[in-house]
């Protein structure tokens, strides 16, 4: 999915951690991005060496080309939704 070598992959929405597991088990480097600290405590309590922020895909809290890659497994949007 994401190339032989490993890559500093960004994922938004991270949730519990699901798909940054299988990303960490083929040697990439993971930014986690989640919307709660709630969230945010789940994933570092699975994966604590991961970098992990509370933020959105609207303002990622990186710098610009931080990463070499941008995934989102099947985050939750419907909270966003339902403001709109």
């Amino acid at each position: 999915m994401l190339g032989e070598r490993p890559r500093r992959v960004l994922e938004l929405g991270a949730g519990t951690g699901l798909l940054t597991g299988v990303l960490l088990a083929a040697g990439h480097e993971v930014v986690a991005v989640v919307p709660s600290d709630e969230m945010l405590a789940q994933l570092r309590a699975g994966h604590p060496q991961v970098a992990a922020h509370v933020g959105e895909a609207e303002a990622v809290p990186l710098p610009d080309a931080g990463v070499d890659a941008v995934v989102a497994g099947q985050p939750d949007f419907r909270s966003k939704l339902s403001a709109w």
